[in-house]
């Protein structure tokens, strides 16, 4: 992650995520954040909000002894950004 943080033509949009929400990915009881978004400095500057959505770590409980198949166990980023009327340009 630090190489790909290095420099400054690009942001890494975990660090705008609610505290509490950022992570994408649990096991075993532990929380982790395996999925990023990484933008330009540019574009950065029009993201309005940037969320996990824990679709399956908070509300699904799969069933280990059953098939595999089902909801990811990875809660992907999202982020919503505001495009001018102009565009970015």
């Amino acid at each position: 992650m630090a190489t790909l943080r290095a420099g400054n033509s690009r942001s890494d949009l975990w660090s705008e995520a609610p505290a509490a929400d950022r992570y994408s990915y649990a096991y075993g009881g532990l929380l982790e954040t395996l999925d990023h978004l990484f933008v330009t400095k540019k574009l950065a500057k029009q993201v309005e909000e940037v969320r996990y959505v824990h679709f399956d770590n908070d509300y699904y409980q799969r069933d280990e002894t059953s098939s595999p198949t089902g909801v990811s166990d990875h809660g992907p980023p999202v982020v919503r950004i505001a495009i001018p009327k102009g565009g970015l340009g």
